[in-house]
Parts: C-alpha cells; structure tokens; sequence
C-alpha cells in the first residue's frame, strides 16, 4: 500500500471517529507520539469529551488540531483576548508551549486506560491531583527554559547554559517518570467498560 492509499485510510478512520464523537459526545482514541509521556504513552487510549471553552481549566488535557492533525497537549494557561479564549498549552513530555485559540479545541481528556489496564480519570479526586501535579511541573519547566533563552545574550552564556539545560532536562525526565509511576501504580485496576458504557 502506497503512502497516498495511506492517507486516504488515516482520513477515512478519522471521519468515522469525529462522525461518533458528534453523535454520542464522547469518544475513545489511541494516543501515537510520545508528547505526554511519561502520563500518556503511545498505544494507549484517552477519552475525549466535548466541552464549553470557559469550563477548560488549569491542568487540563485538551484535544485540538493543527493542519488537520489531533493534537493532545495540558492547558498551562487560560486568558480572552478579543473576544475569544486562547489556551497557552504545551506536552509533559518537554517542548515549546503554544497559543490555541477555542475554535481549534475538539474536546477535553477525561479519562486514560493505561497499557496495564488500569484507568485515570481525570475528572475527579486522585485524577484531577495528578493532572494538576503535571501541569505544575510543566508550568515550572516551561518559565524556566523561558527565563533561561531571555538570559542568553553571548556564546559563552549560551555554552553555559545548555549544559544547564542538558543537567535539569534530564533532572526533570526523571522527576517525572518517578511521580507518573509512583501515581499511576497507586490507583486501583478499573477498566474501561466498566466505567464507560
């Protein structure tokens, strides 16, 4: 199979997927990059719900789409400006955070079945901790590499300052895949269809 008859599956599949997300609200998807792990990690499932923009909040996972792409990254940030919300978002994973404005958000992750079948849902109690623990640390790892790129201002700040860089990226992947597992291994085995109907 060539990559055009590729394409035109990947689009087919995903014409099935938004025609139930419109018609029941809600709908399961396989995550494929790795931009949220060590949370959400490729292969597993997330729960998309559809949601108003002014409920989104701090800590949120939200699914938008960018040149036709499903992207799900955590809100680090909700403001208006014209008129509009405008959420700042970026990956757990590391990355640049970027703007999105309300008419690119498909919906909200509400829930993740892990590779090990246990599920989170992000809604509530011990789910709504650790998507909040999450977006505290990728607030502090987002202003911090922001500070740091303000600072740079010669070669030799920036020598310096990548070996910095290089020294807390790997500090802050181990942070997290620490708390991820010591989080998610803590929460009791549920599995999808008994909670989701």
């Amino acid at each position: 199979m060539n990559s055009k008859d590729n394409h035109l599956t990947d689009e087919f599949l995903k014409e099935i997927w938004c025609d139930a997300f419109a018609r029941r609200g809600r709908a399961w998807l396989r995550v494929t990059t790795g931009s949220m792990e060590p949370l959400i990690n490729p292969g597993e499932m997330i729960l998309i719900e559809k949601t108003e923009p002014q409920s989104i909040v701090f800590g949120d996972i939200i699914l938008f789409q960018v040149h036709d792409i499903f992207v799900a990254h955590r809100v680090l940030k909700k403001y208006v400006k014209d008129g509009r919300f405008y959420f700042l978002q970026k990956g757990d994973k590391g990355g640049y955070a970027m703007e999105v404005p309300e008419d690119w958000i498909t919906g909200r992750v509400t829930a993740i079945e892990k590779a090990s079948g246990r599920l989170i849902e992000l809604d509530k109690g011990y789910g709504r901790f650790i998507g909040t623990s999450f977006a505290i640390l990728s607030c502090l790892q987002f202003y911090f590499y922001e500070r740091l790129q303000v600072r740079l201002k010669s070669k030799t700040d920036i020598k310096y300052a990548k070996s910095i860089y290089s020294f807390f990226k790997k500090l802050h992947t181990l942070l997290y895949r620490g708390i991820a597992t010591v989080l998610v291994n803590s929460i009791l085995i549920r599995k999808k269809n008994e909670t989701f109907k």
